[in-house]
C-alpha cells in the first residue's frame, strides 16, 4: 500500500495564497470588521476638545465620548423636531421684531402688496387697501384669496338677504293696504300716487323706491288722505317722473270734469266769487298743458 507523504514545510510555503470562498468565518472573501476586543484604543472615540474653539467650548457636547453617540442623538433630534436644524425657523418674540418678514416671506408671502394676484372674478375690483392689510398681516397668496373669497361670498349672501327682506316688505305692504282697504284699494291707491308725486322731486320717488317704503302701509295711507283732500279743493295732481306737471291727457280729463261740474261752473262763470280768480287759474293752467302736446 502506498503511503501518502505528508507536505513538509517548504511545500506549505509554496502553496497558493489566493483564499478559498466559503460562508463560514474561516472561508469567508469579505474582510470583517475590526472591533475592539482586546481592550486597546476606541475607533469611534470623540474629544469634543478637538473641535475648533467655538464647538470646543460647547458644553453640550461634553456628553459625548464617542461619535456613534453623537451620532445617535443627532438622528433623534432630527427626527424629533421633523426637519433637520438648518431648515427651522425663528419666530421673534416681540411683535414689532422686523424679523416676522423672513418669517412670513418663507410662509409664501409675495415681497410686496402689489404682487398678490386674483382671478377675474375681482377685475373690477379696487383691492389696493386688501392688498396692504394681507401683506401686513403676513398672509401667503393662497391665504389672501382664501380671505377674500369668504368675504366676498359673505357679502353677496348679505346682499341675497336684504333683497328678500327687501321684497317680503314690499309684498307684505301691499297686501296689508289689500286687506284693510277691499275694494276701493286701486282708487285709494292712485289718490296717494298722485298726491305724492304732486309734491315729489325725482330724488324723493327714488329714495321711495330703493327703500320700499313707496309700499309701506302708513306711508301709503298718509299719501292718500293728502290726495283726497286735494280731490276735494279740486287741485289735480300730477304724475310720478315729471316733478308734479300734468299730462296733456290728465289736463284734459280734469278739464271736462270742472266743466261737468255746477259748482265749479258757478265759481268760474261769476266774476264776484271769491275763488273766480283761482278757478280761472286752475283752468289756464289745464288748458295750456293740453296745448302742449
Amino acid at each position: 500500500m502506498e503511503e501518502i507523504a505528508e507536505p513538509t514545510t517548504a511545500e506549505i510555503g509554496t502553496q497558493s495564497s489566493e483564499p478559498v470562498a466559503g460562508n463560514t468565518i474561516l472561508g469567508g472573501t469579505e474582510q470583517l470588521p475590526v472591533t475592539n476586543v482586546g481592550g486597546g484604543e476606541n475607533p469611534w472615540a470623540f474629544d469634543p476638545t478637538a473641535l475648533p474653539d467655538d464647538l470646543a467650548r460647547e458644553p453640550s457636547l461634553r456628553n459625548f465620548d464617542s461619535v456613534d453617540k453623537l451620532a445617535k442623538s443627532y438622528v433623534h433630534a432630527v427626527r424629533k423636531m421633523g426637519v433637520p436644524a438648518d431648515q427651522l425657523m425663528r419666530v421673534p418674540q416681540n411683535a414689532d421684531d422686523p424679523a416676522w418678514n423672513d418669517v412670513y416671506n418663507s410662509m409664501g408671502r409675495p415681497e410686496t402688496p402689489d404682487q398678490y394676484f386674483f382671478d377675474e372674478r375681482y377685475a373690477e375690483a379696487d383691492l389696493d387697501d386688501f392688498k396692504n392689510v394681507a401683506h401686513n398681516l403676513g398672509l401667503s397668496q393662497k391665504q389672501a384669496e382664501n380671505i377674500l373669497d369668504m368675504y366676498s361670498q359673505a357679502n353677496y349672501d348679505q346682499n341675497q338677504e336684504a333683497e328678500s327682506r327687501h321684497e317680503e316688505m314690499q309684498a307684505n305692504g301691499v297686501h296689508a293696504l289689500q286687506q284693510e282697504w277691499g275694494k276701493s284699494y286701486n282708487e285709494n291707491v292712485e289718490l296717494a300716487r298722485r298726491a305724492f308725486t304732486n309734491f315729489a322731486s325725482k330724488e324723493a320717488l327714488d329714495i321711495m323706491e330703493d327703500s320700499g317704503l313707496g309700499n309701506h302701509p302708513e306711508i301709503v295711507k298718509m299719501f292718500s288722505k293728502i290726495g283726497n283732500l286735494l280731490k276735494e279743493d279740486g287741485i289735480m295732481v300730477g304724475e310720478p317722473g315729471i316733478g308734479g306737471a300734468l299730462s296733456p291727457a290728465m289736463a284734459e280729463e280734469k278739464i271736462n270734469t270742472n266743466l261737468s261740474d255746477t259748482d265749479f261752473n258757478k265759481v268760474y262763470l261769476d266774476k264776484t266769487h271769491p275763488q273766480h280768480q283761482k278757478a280761472v287759474e286752475e283752468m289756464t293752467r289745464l288748458f295750456s298743458t293740453v296745448h302742449q302736446r
